[in-house]
């Protein structure tokens, strides 16, 4: 292909990442020619999805590029399997591109956490990107003016350190809130009475000088409430709630 025309792009994964990134890229007239994975049931609802063929070879990929979307744990092993001659993607974010054999490789990790559905099909959002050639280089660039999708350059130890910095942000707090929303149905208290609350929380989360906005008992070195809330709790909920007042008291003192 020309270094300015559309690349087509396969898929290895079928889980949300990969079903999300199939329909952006299939919503922007971006050619999808084939989708691999190793759960048979979702590859072939992707492949409807996508109007492509499941593929039964990862070899048998035909694409100018294939993005590989499993967990960063299977990451190296998959792409350790394609042929060198393929153009190469991957969306892991804390895997180094040295740590990757394949000479044509790329990253293409997206800064956000997916749902795996038609909700997901807009980048407001910046895409981190890293790659070994010019030749895969080039591809991202045309891939990613053609879909209006923004990117940042971004090395591996950088990269990484996003990674690290958006568990603590999505994984972390989303895992609190669920642990919240139990505690809320347990004791039959109205979820919508604690949405103003989630708001101005997520709020203070966006603005600077966060710490300076902490509040509750923890900050205040309450203890007696401190106390009064742990023997509220049962199990990981009241060690988790343990070991974060204790984080804030050390953060208030340090500051």
């Amino acid at each position: 292909m020309s270094s300015s025309a559309l690349p087509k792009i396969a898929l290895i994964g079928s889980g949300r990442v990969a079903k999300s990134l199939g329909l952006y890229f299939r919503s922007k007239g971006v050619e999808i020619t084939g989708v691999y994975g190793r759960n048979k049931s979702t590859v072939k609802q992707c492949a409807r999805l996508f109007g492509c063929k499941s593929i039964s070879e990862p070899n048998r990929l035909e694409a100018d590029l294939i993005l590989v979307s499993v967990s960063d744990d299977q990451t190296a092993e998959v792409i350790d399997q394609l042929s060198w001659d393929k153009r190469i993607l991957y969306t892991a974010g804390s895997i180094e591109l040295g740590e990757i054999n394949h000479p044509n490789t790329g990253v293409f990790y997206p800064l956000q956490n997916f749902n795996g559905d038609e909700s997901d099909m807009h980048f407001s959002f910046p895409i981190l990107i890293e790659s070994k050639t010019n030749d895969v280089n080039k591809l991202i660039d045309v891939l990613c003016t053609h879909c209006q999708i923004e990117t940042e350059i971004c090395d591996s130890k950088k990269r990484k350190d996003y990674h690290l910095v958006a568990v603590f942000l999505n994984n972390f707090i989303t895992h609190i809130a669920h642990l919240a929303e139990t505690e809320s149905k347990s004791r039959k208290l109205k979820w919508n009475t604690l949405k103003p609350l989630i708001e101005k929380t997520l709020n203070i989360i966006l603005n600077k000088n966060i710490l300076s906005k902490q509040t509750g008992p923890a900050s205040r070195k309450d203890y007696s409430v401190l106390k009064k809330h742990e023997e509220m709790l049962k199990d990981s909920s009241k060690e988790v709630y343990k070991m974060l007042s204790e984080s804030i008291i050390k953060s208030i003192n340090s500051k």
